[in-house]
């Protein structure tokens, strides 16, 4: 389930050099694109946006759900797991998360049994998961190996190599003992 951006996007104001489709959303009201940090901007001075002073204050977050069915392509993922993906921080890790089956599959099974108010959990186990796969195609120069390529006995070692990297693990000296420093 790798995501393909072949397509041109035409985009009403460019003033930028940042050129990637995720640097643009479209607008709620007018729905021309428009770059990512500067779409409130638009949003608040929009002539197509009913006047409410309450409409403009998530503008980005509404614009990244209106685009959601055209850039993933959910179909067979539970609504739960849908909110995770569409809320997730938008970054490298993220991408990572949404093109990795096994990781969808795990988040599929975590956020049917979490509560809405506990899909923040969901999300970070899941990017854990895509920071340690990061991790493990950076380790052996597989950059399109996807983390059940990993889950096999001959690779336990690169898992455990990996694991250590991403936790921060220090052995043990002789005078103190082993430390594991986990970054959420």
């Amino acid at each position: 389930m790798i995501f393909e951006k072949s397509e041109q996007l035409i985009v009403v104001r460019l003033h930028c050099a940042d050129t990637s489709y995720s640097g643009f959303l479209p607008c709620q009201y007018c729905f021309g694109f428009f770059y990512r940090k500067e779409l409130w901007r638009h949003c608040d001075n929009c002539k197509f946006r009913d006047r409410n002073p309450d409409s403009v204050h998530s503008c980005q977050k509404d614009a990244e759900l209106l685009l959601a069915p055209y850039v993933y392509s959910f179909s067979g993922l539970g609504a739960d797991l849908q909110h995770v993906l569409n809320v997730m921080h938008r970054d490298d890790v993220a991408i990572v998360v949404k093109n990795d089956d096994l990781i969808l599959s795990y988040g599929e099974l975590l956020a049917s049994s979490k509560s809405t108010s506990q899909f923040k959990h969901v999300s970070v186990r899941m990017r854990m998961l895509a920071r340690l796969l990061m991790r493990l195609r950076g380790n052996t120069s597989q950059p399109d190996a996807n983390l059940s390529s990993f889950i096999k006995p001959d690779k336990f070692d690169e898992v455990v190599c990996a694991v250590h990297q991403e936790s921060k693990y220090e052995p043990p000296s002789h005078s103190s003992s082993s430390k594991i420093s986990v970054c959420l």
